[in-house]
């Protein structure tokens, strides 16, 4: 036998420390859920268009494909939650846009009729709900949704801050 080898690696004359192992360093805090649209702002021209349809006393809904608990809290980062009369979500209708369920549940709750109502949606399913609730509908895509604009789409806007008041009686 004879001693075992001597251990040339650099820092291997060192001892191990001895007792228990230091504790492990302390685990950052948990990060909140991401939510890409916590800093978000509200898109150019919303508030003017809610500004001038509350002035000519006209009601506004949400009708949205996401739920809720999702809707109601986004709204309300952006201040904008208590401008709206309603809002219809896809957590409580049975279908979805395209088909016209939103709008329809939108239109019932303000008391309106849906050939009254004029919507402004972003997405090429959002235009086809509209069109099939027998509503008028003006089209503002998102970056998103613009390379899917529907093709039947009669007034179609870069920005709401190009919305056109006087065609719709404002």
């Amino acid at each position: 036998g004879g001693p075992p080898p001597a251990d040339r690696r650099p820092g291997a004359h060192r001892s191990r420390p001895r007792g228990p192992p230091p504790p492990p360093h302390p685990a950052p805090p948990p990060r909140p859920p991401r939510d890409v649209r916590a800093g978000a702002t509200a898109r150019p021209g919303v508030e003017d268009l809610i500004t001038v349809a509350k002035s000519h006393d006209r009601r506004l809904a949400i009708a949205s494909s996401s739920p809720i608990d999702w809707v109601e809290p986004h709204l309300t980062r952006l201040g904008l939650v208590d401008h709206f009369d309603h809002l219809s979500t896809r957590d409580q209708v049975d279908r979805g846009k395209p088909a016209p369920d939103l709008f329809l549940l939108a239109a019932a709750r303000l008391g309106l009729d849906p050939a009254d109502i004029l919507v402004i949606e972003d997405s090429r399913h959002g235009y086809a709900a509209a069109r099939a609730a027998g509503m008028r509908c003006v089209v503002v895509p998102n970056a998103i949704t613009a390379h899917d604009v529907h093709p039947d789409a009669e007034i179609v806007l870069e920005s709401l801050v190009d919305f056109p008041f006087a065609h719709f009686g404002f």
